[in-house]
């Protein structure tokens, strides 16, 4: 084996950041292969305590370094992939027992992009199944942990990609992001995920996969994006895969630097091969990009109670920024605060208000379309309390998958059988055209068409207007798109806490209640399904808008890490980059630590005690899972025929 004694450099590696590694890389003070060992050297000593990596191609990694040109952008730097992606010779299981002898017979462009930009993947991370949920678990790998208490959840769905950088098991890496993918893992691990603008990666065309879906629905695609431990690296990554952003440096803010718009630039003028073309960089618009001076801050954009502890630490934050701002511009930089400005509290919440339901019912949608090849469902009438015998809604979809997939039925979890059924529920009567497109959920799977639209209206069509589910959805989400571009046609940036709550017993398979203690009062928030809980950041992925994760604080008690979200108006992709930037660069010189990787804290004690003043509750199996859904859909069944 390679001896990683061989130079003082390679020991310290993981602690540098991927930006300084490939300055080491390409001035020659360190090797490729230096960096692969240091890397499985990392692995070797971290990943029993998190679970992060799921499979280590160490042979494939070193013969890779031994041939890597230090003449391109990566220079050799090692990076992890998500196990959603597909990396050619590598497994990819999507966390499903169902694909766990899958082995790609090809690349991803966004992973290709970086392989040709002289990053070295060594490996695949942790996912939950089919990257349904955020907390990363499955019946192929297990539960992934967050370094800072190995007890508690990394986040998902790209859970593995976070804990394994917060660890130094990689320096870059790739997750995707549907609901906050990408941002909850990178809150939980004290690392910055950023879901970007959509249709940046180079070599592939989304827009042309799915010519007839409304672009107000393709912001329901998981886009696949950069994870790394600072704002820098994540711009570099970026710039390994992304097509390079237009505009130039100076001039407003929404119009400069950006990404070309709600679904991203034009990628069919890139090449996969090579730097990014032009004289623009992600990494430069970190340095020089736009700089916003109009910031709105709402501590839970009216969609739920968010942890009070959480949402101190975000606002200090804030108030940081907004000085960090002030001395760039030379002059005073306003923050608009929702929680004492009662208009812009009820503005801010109109937006959000239906957001729940349009998220429920398009998820839903799409996954009925993304999964599985299935035969016309007509639901049939359900128990009432008038007491008619016939079966709950529950049942009729679940039989009606276990009918024509028996070994899907049985393997998947429920939380995933539950968002097909959704989509079954409200599939009836659709106006809406949907063609086949990929990466629904972040992970190159087969898809298949809508069924020809029916004539009568069925199952969860609202009988008063004649409109089904989905029209209703689609209505809503273009009056929530209409709402944030005028809310952000007068701000630059849209700040908010990323999570709920801190990082929670990795034993729940999520959260369903959350109980916070206000000086002596409860408020509950309660969850009838797994995807709720994730509010605050699948609000903001019906925006379209860009949005990053930047850990900003840690919690009192345990020392876990506490996200901000930073969002920018639609394609403002560099404003975002350049405005964390400037916050993590003035939260360096008040003395809290980003972008520095963690040994993995451990203990020997099994419970987890309370929280900050927040409680947490969730089912710790499949059979509670599956008890909570059926609960879920058989009610909103019956309320909304």
């Amino acid at each position: 084996m390679y001896n990683i004694a061989m130079t003082s450099h390679a020991r310290s590696l993981w602690k540098c950041s991927a930006q300084d590694v490939v300055e080491l890389l390409k001035n020659g003070t360190v090797t490729p292969l230096d960096a692969v060992e240091a890397a499985l050297k990392r692995i070797e000593c971290t990943n029993a305590d998190v679970n992060a990596m799921c499979a280590v191609y160490a042979d494939a990694a070193r013969a890779r370094a031994l041939s890597v040109s230090t003449d391109t952008l990566l220079a050799g730097l090692p990076i992890v992939v998500k196990d959603t992606l597909d990396v050619e010779g590598m497994i990819t299981t999507h966390g499903s027992k169902l694909w766990e002898q899958n082995v790609a017979a090809s690349t991803d462009a966004i992973v290709a992009a970086i392989e040709a930009n002289g990053g070295i993947v060594i490996g695949k991370t942790n996912t939950p199944e089919f990257a349904a949920g955020s907390n990363t678990f499955n019946d192929v790998f297990g539960t992934t942990s967050t370094p800072f208490d190995t007890r508690r959840t990394s986040g998902g769905s790209s859970g593995g990609t976070a804990a394994a950088l917060a660890c130094g098991q990689g320096w870059l890496g790739l997750g995707s992001d549907l609901g906050g993918s990408l941002r909850i893992p990178a809150s939980y691990c004290g690392i910055v995920g950023f879901r970007t603008s959509a249709n940046l990666v180079r070599g592939s065309d989304v827009e042309s996969e799915a010519p007839d879906v409304p672009v107000a629905l393709r912001c329901l695609q998981g886009i696949n994006g950069p994870m790394a431990r600072s704002v820098g690296d994540v711009a570099l990554c970026m710039d390994a895969y992304a097509v390079p952003p237009s505009g130039t440096l100076e001039g407003n803010p929404a119009a400069s630097c950006s990404a070309g718009g709600p679904l991203g630039g034009d990628s069919t003028a890139q090449t996969q091969q090579g730097t990014p073309q032009g004289n623009i960089s992600w990494l430069e618009c970190t340095r020089s990009g736009p700089l916003p001076n109009r910031i709105l801050w709402t501590p839970d954009l009216g969609v739920c109670h968010v942890d009070p502890e959480t949402v101190r630490v975000c606002k200090v934050a804030v108030d940081v920024l907004q000085r960090a701002l002030a001395g760039e511009h030379q002059t005073p930089c306003f923050v608009t605060d929702t929680s004492v400005d009662t208009p812009e509290q009820e503005r801010v919440s109109a937006i959000f208000a239906k957001a729940e339901h349009t998220f429920r019912t398009l998820r839903g949608y799409f996954f009925s379309q993304a999964f599985l090849d299935l035969p016309p469902f007509e639901p049939q009438p359900v128990a009432t309390d008038t007491g008619t015998d016939d079966l709950r809604f529950s049942q009729q979809y679940s039989a009606h998958i276990a009918k024509a997939h028996p070994e899907f039925a049985q393997t998947v979890k429920p939380e995933v059988l539950w968002n097909i059924g959704v989509g079954l529920q409200v599939l009836h009567n659709t106006a809406i055209p949907i063609a086949p497109f990929s990466d629904i959920a972040g992970e190159s799977m087969a898809v298949h068409p809508a069924p020809e639209p029916k004539v009568k209206p069925m199952g969860s069509t609202n009988l008063e207007s004649g409109r089904t589910d989905v029209d209703i959805a689609a209505s809503n989400h273009q009056a929530l798109l209409q709402g944030f571009t005028t809310l952000m046609q007068e701000y630059d940036l849209l700040c908010t806490p990323c999570v709920v709550c801190p990082p929670f017993d990795k034993k729940l398979r999520y959260i369903s209640q959350i109980t916070h203690d206000l000086e002596g009062r409860a408020k509950i928030n309660q969850f009838s399904n797994y995807t709720e809980w994730l509010r605050m950041t699948y609000a903001i992925t019906l925006t379209t808008a860009p949005a990053l994760s930047l850990p900003v604080g840690f919690t009192e008690k345990g020392l876990l890490p506490i996200g901000l979200q930073i969002v920018g108006p639609p394609g403002g992709d560099a404003a975002v980059l350049r405005a964390a930037t400037i916050l993590e660069r003035a939260l360096e010189q008040q003395g809290f630590c980003t972008g520095s990787p963690c040994d993995p804290v451990t203990t020997a004690t099994s419970e987890i005690s309370v929280t900050g003043c927040i409680r947490t509750v969730g089912p710790h199996t499949a059979a509670e899972a599956q008890q909570a859904h059926d609960i879920e859909i058989d009610t909103y069944f019956q309320h909304n025929r």
